[in-house]
């Protein structure tokens, strides 16, 4: 079963990011992205592009003026942080390490048309 899990992994944390920057993110969303990090085989078997997508979108989440602001916005940015904590912890380290690394430098806007052009759109 574990080897079942570990191969569709890319997967389900893709298919969870791409919820989470589209639409303010449920917490059922982000309890099965912290329960997929929560175990270090699966959490190792996270490829390179997906790990780099979910990591710029909960930070794009985390940086947002308008999360406080929301209703349970503490909460949700309570529940980003601990998110992003157990992602870097369980996560390949050399690999989380330079996907923050590589956020350092301007977003190309090819990939993030959104978030360089302004605000993103989310679908509330």
């Amino acid at each position: 079963m574990m080897k079942d899990l570990v191969k569709d992994v890319d997967r389900l944390v893709s298919c969870l990011a791409t919820k989470v920057y589209r639409h303010i993110p449920g917490y059922v969303q982000l309890e099965l992205v912290f329960l997929t990090f929560q175990i270090k085989r699966l959490a190792h078997a996270v490829m390179e592009s997906i790990l780099n997508i979910l990591i710029t979108e909960l930070l794009v989440w985390l940086l947002d003026e308008r999360v406080p602001l929301m209703d349970d916005g503490s909460q949700l940015l309570k529940a980003l942080n601990v998110l992003m904590l157990k992602i870097l912890d369980n996560a390949e380290r050399t690999l989380s390490l330079v996907m923050l690394i590589n956020l350092l430098r301007p977003l190309d806007p090819s990939k993030w048309p959104l978030l360089v052009s302004g605000s993103p759109q989310y679908n509330i």
